[in-house]
């Protein structure tokens, strides 16, 4: 209500609004309000999970996920944004009967691709998205809505064609090792590219920036590993992205 103006579940009775909150969806916050980023339906829609389970754990959790998309450019910023209706929440209702995707290694594979984007909230958009989709190409179509910059978001478009790979910054992963070559302390380009990949879906495109600077003062892989786990926000995430990296 207060990012539309409009109440999720309006009513003229108690009875009346019991009903849309256990049969409907709220729409899509972005067809009220243009000037909000369109990551941002998906972070609402969980807030408003009717389970439990499915919204965020903790109110840190969802402060998280709210100011990282708030930083994303508004909606109405992007012309080919405008022109793709088909936003989670907002087509839950008509997609109902679809089975969605619950395959968790396709959902990482996906999360991880958009995260280098769009960040952290990555997670969000593709666990609404895929409750709605009957199809990996159609998790693709609709969560590449979340990308402003067109040029990204065919790169990450063309991820859905090589489902073998794993999880990575598509978009300039070739060009990474050139820039990584000169890391002190001997990091290998690979592991490099791999850090900078896995920093990407806990802070977003700044991950880039981070890296850049941290190799300049890291002596080996670990202390690169460990001097940017410095700039993730939780401890949760921090652990995560030491036990992905494998270090202890």
């Amino acid at each position: 209500e207060l990012l539309t103006g409009q109440k999720p579940f309006p009513g003229k009775s108690a009875t009346e609004v019991m009903y849309r909150l256990l049969n409907h969806q709220p729409p899509a916050v972005t067809t009220l309000n243009p000037t909000l980023p369109i990551a941002m339906n998906a972070v609402v829609l969980k807030a408003l999970s009717r389970e439990p389970a499915d919204r965020f754990a903790t109110a840190a959790e969802f402060k998280a996920m709210l100011q990282q998309a708030a930083k994303m450019a508004p909606a109405n910023e992007d012309m080919t944004v405008v022109m793709a209706p088909p936003v989670p929440p907002a087509s839950a209702p008509e997609q109902a009967g679809g089975t969605g995707i619950h395959d968790e290694a396709t959902l990482r594979m996906v999360s991880d691709a958009l995260a280098y984007h769009i960040g952290p909230v990555a997670k969000v958009v593709v666990e609404q998205a895929a409750k709605q989709v009957t199809s990996v190409d159609s998790l693709y179509d609709t969560v590449a809505t979340s990308i402003n910059n067109p040029e990204e978001r065919n790169a990450f478009l063309q991820r859905r064609f090589a489902p073998q790979l794993q999880p990575a910054p598509a978009p300039a992963a070739p060009a990474r090792p050139a820039a990584a070559a000169p890391a002190p302390g001997d990091i290998p380009a690979d592991d490099v590219v791999k850090i900078q990949a896995e920093l990407a879906t806990h802070l977003g495109p700044i991950a880039k920036i981070l890296t850049k600077r941290a190799l300049k003062d890291a002596a080996n892989r670990e202390a690169l590993v460990r001097a940017l786990a410095e700039h993730i926000p939780t401890d949760k995430e921090r652990a995560q992205f030491f036990r992905r990296l494998g270090v202890a």
